[in-house]
């Protein structure tokens, strides 16, 4: 479930008039936090194969440190994190950046978490497994 948000429309139309080659183009860079690493390195290759650049952490500490240093375009944040509630962190993240597009995946499919979520600017809530499709769409809106 995806919610109504203002998103940033990254159109590559633009290089061309701009004189930037297609070979110049900034990539869409995605943070992933999971603390799953098998959920976690599935998801960066398969964001990596469909041409976003996509790094990866484990800990909810771990994606504050690393929003600061790389400001990624979008973070796709579990939940729950064995350090930090995955609440708290979207909330230091939009504290940090309150422009940050953060998506919430979780299994916990609960409507206060989700309002929670909203309450603190998340633009996605993915409940998983986490469909492919979700993802993508979530992307091409930003």
């Amino acid at each position: 479930m995806a919610f109504e948000s203002k998103r940033r429309i990254l159109n590559n139309s633009n290089s061309a008039k701009s004189g930037v080659k297609d070979s110049e183009k900034r990539r869409t860079i995605c943070l992933v936090v999971e603390d799953d690493e098998e959920v976690r390195k599935r998801l960066s290759a398969f964001l990596e194969r469909s041409g976003y650049k996509s790094f990866e952490v484990g800990l909810g500490a771990e994606a504050i440190e690393s929003y600061k240093k790389f400001k990624p375009d979008i973070v796709f944040l579990d939940v729950k994190l064995p350090d930090i509630d995955g609440l708290i962190v979207l909330k230091k993240i939009r504290a940090f950046d309150s422009a940050a597009k953060v998506c919430l995946f979780t299994g916990v499919n609960e409507e206060s978490v989700i309002s929670e979520a909203k309450k603190y600017g998340a633009c996605g809530y993915l409940v998983k497994p986490v469909q492919i499709r979700d993802i993508l769409k979530i992307l091409k809106e930003l």
